[in-house]
């Protein structure tokens, strides 16, 4: 074949850089906390993924059709999920790629005319199925759960532009930090040596010298590590722009930092670049640094803790138990000795002590996923409620929805309101409507 037509060559990391890619991002806590969750996110995540390598494929490729039409189908089935976002991000990522490339020419090899047929072929009938059964659905779904989301507060999701600070750091800990002493290793090496001119001068200079440099490049391998760092990038920027926020909107981002975090980690195994190694020294400083404040933190937060007064009693059951912050922040503090003490050996033993790191938090994340499913899934209540039910009672839910409960209950569910928000925006929303739809049993307390 001739160079590049072989398109998933593109995508290959080599084995051992593939299997640690994979290895940490099954590791980051993110990915470990909403992987025994079912959300649509997990979907969307792995929709957009396919589609983000499918636009690098096809637009560094030498036979773009393929990954191109892959590109737009993942996208098809991820906006069936979740949403335009699913070929929205993608899209960004894929345009901010050819900008910082020099080359907007790209953009033409993901093939917008059959890309968008192929699309609609995927999306249309879906479209036209769901309006004809719930007439209005789509309106609420693309306007309300899209639109209104990313540009006002009316679902209450609303939070500043550094919230994904608070998220990114313990859901992709520790390989995040890794990857960050990397980047910093890389920008000071672009940075000119010599003290003449400005710092405004020698920064534009190295900027302009990397865009030169990413626009000639070649090399299979630092173009995917380049792309992953564009695509994480872009993703977090995106997601921050918008008005809607939450903690799950960061999966998608876990995949081009565990693609960095292989790539890093396999030269530094392989000794193929000192460099790998000095990053991974310094982030283990400071993982060791968030280790130390985490068991500080943990012993602070536990019975009798600051912890009581900042939670109002909310998770009181959960901060009651005294062994298990006690286990976390032992486990923390030995970490952060590990990681000291294993920064400048051989990087299996950085890997293992990093491992470390993360299995310290272990207990207290299952205890607290636990309390959360114990708070919010209809699960409990249905295995209370199914002991005690006889096959003629009628179960109503008052000023609130409990989503679940009539699946795991096999019955229809009543609801009695006078017209105060429900935990369901859809219900919410549509509450006028369903009080005249005599099939949806809504008692109303002014009846």
């Amino acid at each position: 074949k001739a160079p590049g037509t072989d398109w998933p060559a593109m995508l290959r990391l080599g084995e051992r850089a593939a299997w640690l890619a994979a290895l940490t991002l099954s590791l980051s806590p993110l990915y470990i906390v909403f992987g025994r969750i079912v959300i649509f996110d997990m979907m969307l995540t792995f929709c957009m993924t396919v589609s983000c390598l499918a636009a690098f494929a096809a637009m560094e490729g030498g036979a773009p059709r393929p990954p191109a039409a892959l590109f737009f189908a993942a996208a098809g089935i991820g906006t069936i999920t979740k949403g335009p976002v699913a070929l929205l991000a993608p899209l960004l990522v894929a345009v901010a790629w050819a900008i910082l490339r020099g080359r907007p020419g790209l953009l033409r090899r993901l093939g917008w005319g059959t890309g968008a047929l192929l699309y609609a072929a995927i999306l249309v009938p879906w479209l036209v199925l769901v309006e004809s059964r719930n007439p209005g659905y789509l309106h609420y779904a693309i306007i309300g759960e899209n639109l209104e989301r990313m540009t006002s507060n009316r679902f209450e999701t609303a939070r500043p532009f550094y919230f994904y600070a608070k998220v990114l750091l313990p859901g992709l800990f520790p390989w995040i930090l890794y990857a960050g002493a990397a980047a910093a290793h890389h920008v000071r090496a672009m940075l000119p040596g010599s003290a003449a001119g400005t710092a405004g001068r020698r920064v534009g200079g190295a900027w302009r010298a990397a865009w030169a440099r990413l626009a000639a490049e070649t090399d299979r391998d630092r173009l995917l590590a380049a792309f992953s760092g564009v695509w994480l990038g872009t993703l977090v920027l995106f997601f921050s722009l918008i008005a809607s926020k939450r903690p799950s909107y960061m999966l998608p981002c876990a995949v081009p930092l565990a693609l960095l975090s292989g790539r890093l980690w396999a030269q530094a195994l392989t000794g193929a670049a000192t460099t790998a190694g000095r990053s991974l020294a310094t982030g283990a400083w400071w993982a060791a640094a968030v280790c130390a404040a985490g068991a500080l933190a943990a012993l602070l937060a536990g019975p009798g803790g600051i912890a009581h007064g900042i939670s109002r009693g909310k998770y009181d059951l959960l901060l009651s138990s005294r062994p298990l912050f006690t286990l976390t922040a032992a486990g923390l503090a030995l970490a952060a000795v590990v990681l000291i003490a294993t920064r400048k050996r051989r990087p299996a033993a950085l890997f293992a002590a990093s491992v470390l790191a993360i299995a310290a938090v272990v207990p207290l994340a299952q205890a607290t996923s636990g309390y959360l499913d114990t708070v919010r899934s209809s699960r409990p209540v249905s295995q209370y409620l199914e002991a005690r039910l006889q096959p003629d009672d009628v179960v109503i839910c008052y000023e609130q929805y409990r989503p679940g409960l009539n699946f795991y209950l096999r019955r229809p569910i009543n609801l009695v309101t006078s017209g105060t928000p429900f935990s369901s925006w859809y219900i919410m929303r549509h509450l006028d409507e369903f009080r005249r739809d005599p099939a949806f049993r809504m008692i109303t307390l002014d009846e």
